[in-house]
């Protein structure tokens, strides 16, 4: 039986993850694990992907393995060389327009936003409990739109969005 494994969610700089690929089918067939019956799956529905009874390697935001999976099993975790990633930290930052760079957080209110998608807690969590305090009557930004993933909100930086994304 063919089993699934995928790095869907930090795919940032697509040569380091397939390197990373190719170092995971290399270990995992010197434990005899067949590497011709390892799949690659860049999934769309990753909820769905999370759940395939043939996965046998994936990754995932703290979000969704905490509220979503919960017959999933950690076997690590990355550790990230960018700022604030010590050990299992993570960092997010705000990206905003260079004309938007020295405001507050407070000063973005009733502005448009890009979050990663409303399962990452990096991408979207984080930056809901940041705002909660300055919401006023339950609202903080004007609109929240989704890129779909860490990559696409650093590819939509150059648009007409403030935004949020893993860093």
């Amino acid at each position: 039986m063919s089993k699934l494994i995928s790095l869907p969610m930090y795919d940032v700089h697509h040569p380091d993850t397939e390197a990373l690929l190719a170092t995971l089918r290399l270990l995992l067939s010197e434990e005899g694990l067949d590497g011709d019956s390892l799949i690659y799956s860049e999934p769309e529905d990753r909820l769905s992907h999370w759940q395939a009874p043939n996965l046998l390697l994936s990754q995932t935001c703290g979000y969704p393995l905490r509220a979503l999976l919960p017959n999933v099993q950690v076997v690590g975790t990355f550790h990230y060389q960018a700022a604030g990633c010590e050990g299992f930290h993570y960092s997010s930052q705000l990206i905003v327009r260079e004309a938007e760079a020295a405001k507050t957080l407070a000063d973005f209110r009733d502005k448009r936003v890009v979050c990663n998608s409303d399962d990452s807690q990096s991408g979207y969590h984080g930056l809901r409990s940041l705002v909660a305090p300055l919401q006023k009557d339950g609202k903080f930004f004007s609109d929240i739109a989704f890129s779909g993933s860490h990559r696409q909100s650093l590819a939509r930086s150059t648009g007409r969005y403030e935004r949020y994304c893993r860093h």
